[in-house]
């Protein structure tokens, strides 16, 4: 538990702070009321504290919101869920929009240049989906299946270390139909 404080912070305070989530899940974080499950906090003149958030879920925490920052720019989210968190999913000061595309939001709060799309069919639990960490599924049915581009899926692994496909999902699980079959031939 993060008292008064977030629970995974990046603070630039001189130079560039950079934190990168990709392929990976954020959940069951608990923060303070006040603090929230990421902060991107920028606190020197000639700093820049920067996130990239690539086919990440963050779901399912406690506290204040999903994430925030205090920075304009250097945030760059996409094929990446973020829902079921208290309050506001994204905490942004004033005019800061979130770069990036195929987002899936329960709210209008990330600023993104597209109107806020919830996610469906969503397993709200974290759980053992197979993998070496707990993962929240996608359902059959949801909407994030399908949606990245396919340049960014080629050649890449969920957090669970299961092939993407051309046309792969949103956030860091793949979904795989109980019809899925693969058949080596030798």
């Amino acid at each position: 538990i993060a008292v008064d404080a977030s629970a995974l912070v990046n603070k630039g305070d001189s130079g560039t702070a950079s934190m990168n989530f990709n392929h990976s899940t954020v959940s069951n974080n608990q923060a303070s009321a006040s603090g929230v499950t990421i902060d991107n906090v920028l606190i020197g003149v000639n700093s820049n504290a920067n996130v990239n958030m690539e086919f990440t879920t963050i779901a399912s925490n406690l506290g204040g919101a999903g994430f925030r920052t205090n920075t304009t720019s250097g945030i760059f989210v996409g094929n990446s869920i973020l829902t079921n968190n208290p309050g506001d999913e994204c905490l942004l000061p004033g005019s800061t929009t979130i770069e990036g595309s195929n987002m899936f939001v329960d709210d209008a709060s990330c600023n993104s240049s597209t109107t806020p799309t919830p996610v469906t069919n969503f397993d709200t639990n974290l759980v053992d989906n197979g993998g070496t960490t707990p993962t929240h599924a996608l359902l059959e049915g949801s909407n994030a299946l399908g949606t990245a581009f396919s340049s960014d899926c080629i050649g890449f692994l969920d957090q669970r270390g299961q092939n993407r496909p051309e046309a792969c999902d949103a956030g860091a699980f793949e979904f795989r139909s109980a019809y899925d079959l693969t058949i080596t031939l030798g």
